[in-house]
């Protein structure tokens, strides 16, 4: 009984350790939504910038 214990708890760890070596690393992570929100950002700043032109041209 205990070493089918034992032995479902070492295939349960390997698993384990398989998946979380497959996960992207922190840096990896960190750098995409770094690049994400920089995306946002001048995606934003585009939508700014066109939408002033818009009131400007209006009001003269």
């Amino acid at each position: 009984m205990m070493n089918e214990a034992a032995d479902q708890l070492t295939v349960s760890l390997t698993a384990f350790a398989v998946d979380l070596t497959s996960l992207p690393t922190p840096r990896m992570v960190l750098a995409q939504a770094v690049s994400a929100s920089a995306q946002a950002r001048m995606a934003i700043g585009a939508m700014r910038s066109s939408f002033m032109d818009g009131v400007s041209l209006d009001r003269y």
